[in-house]
């Protein structure tokens, strides 16, 4: 049996990557020959703005809108980041050459893919947020295995729309009637399993991310191909998304609160003055090592959230205006709403250090897995 499977595999985003390599991880344990489409559609080197891929990968991107704006310090900022891009490059790329096995041809449009698909058995997209209309790769074909000929052989799994989708947008309209092709659909969020079911008039599962496919003794097998020495003392660790505003705030309380200093996994050229170290250009290894080891993680990251849970680490989740409810279903599905706070939440120092309670989520969160494990064997024996 070979499977073929696209998705947003190679972005310098720790959750884009590791999903990738836990799904095709789950299916090679499984005895499946399976394969990561390398599909690259806008080739950094052939266009200015890359359609999936993470802005800030492109060298010459300066996300600040007043740097933007002008070009002495444009050119100042991209001179003093230079070698922490070049650096995140290259341990990306590095990490994605050992831990995923790709097709030999790399795409860089659905029409390539149409002209000579790779061939398999069955074909996969997702997970992550394929389907994130709102950006240009939810509006993508390819992404909707339209270059695969046989309907019967399009999955979804853990597919993302990530954005909230109303029925009469245009995002909507893209998606619904090729959505309608495939013969099994899956998605990350509960609130859009329930949308698309009704929109569609099939089921519509729910699936987990596919880093809970894996055990946290098999990620920690991944992260130690990327030896690095963890910190020698406990601290708090933070991966914020964006600006950060959302999460700064809860982590310097929690630090604050628990004694201990505060880490940051950032790409940002700037430290938040509360943060005591910032790893910059950390590998994909090195970030699963920094959250296996924290005292306690905040994030507004899903996949900051994700790999907390699968680490058991307290945890405090945070949002992101415009983002939907991505973090919101990942809680929901674990029993912990409670571990969802607002920057402006005026929360205790106890309240703040107050344990996750695994007891709940572990068992909730096993059945999740279970349902997904045998949601991908009904893919994989038709």
């Amino acid at each position: 049996m070979k499977i073929s499977v696209i998705t947003c595999h190679c972005p310098h985003n720790y959750g884009a990557v590791l999903q990738a390599v836990g799904l095709q991880r789950w299916l090679l344990g499984r005895g499946v020959d399976a394969e990561v489409i390398d599909y690259r559609p806008d080739s950094l080197l052939r266009r200015p703005r890359p359609a999936y891929l993470v802005r800030c990968q492109r060298l010459g991107y300066v996300g600040d809108a007043h740097l933007g704006r002008n070009p002495l310090l444009r050119l100042l900022y991209l001179a003093a980041s230079f070698p922490f891009r070049l650096r995140r490059r290259s341990v990306f790329a590095r990490f994605l050459r050992r831990e995923l096995r790709c097709t030999p041809e790399c795409y860089s449009d659905c029409d390539s893919l149409r002209r000579n698909p790779p061939r398999a058995d069955r074909y996969i997209c997702g997970s992550d947020q394929i389907w994130n209309t709102d950006l240009p790769n939810g509006r993508d074909e390819a992404y909707c295995l339209s270059f695969v000929a046989d309907p019967a052989r399009r999955n979804a799994y853990a597919a993302s729309v990530a954005v909230r989708l109303a029925r009469e947008s245009a995002g909507a309209a893209f998606l619904l009637p090729r959505l309608a092709l495939f013969h099994s659909l899956s998605v990350r969020e509960d609130t859009t399993a329930a949308l698309l079911s009704s929109w569609l008039g099939r089921p519509v599962r729910q699936t987990v991310d596919p880093v809970f496919l894996l055990r946290a003794e098999e990620w920690d097998e991944i992260a130690a191909r990327d030896a690095h020495p963890l910190p020698a003392q406990p601290y708090v660790l933070t991966y914020p998304m964006g600006d950060g505003r959302s999460v700064f705030p809860v982590a310097e309380a929690v630090a604050r609160a628990a004694g201990l200093p505060l880490y940051a996994v950032s790409f940002s050229l700037r430290r938040h003055p509360a943060v005591d170290r910032q790893f910059r250009a950390s590998s994909p290894g090195r970030f699963l090592q920094l959250v296996r080891g924290a005292s306690y993680v905040v994030s507004n990251s899903f996949h900051g959230t994700a790999f907390a849970l699968i680490y058991r680490r307290d945890f405090w989740a945070c949002g992101i205006p415009g983002t939907g409810d991505r973090i919101g279903s990942l809680l929901r599905l674990a029993g912990l709403e409670n571990r969802f706070v607002a920057p402006e939440a005026d929360l205790s120092p106890a309240e703040l250090l107050r344990p996750v309670d695994y007891g709940r989520a572990v068992p909730r969160l096993q059945r999740a897995v279970a349902s997904s494990e045998e949601f991908l064997e009904r893919i994989i024996h038709g």
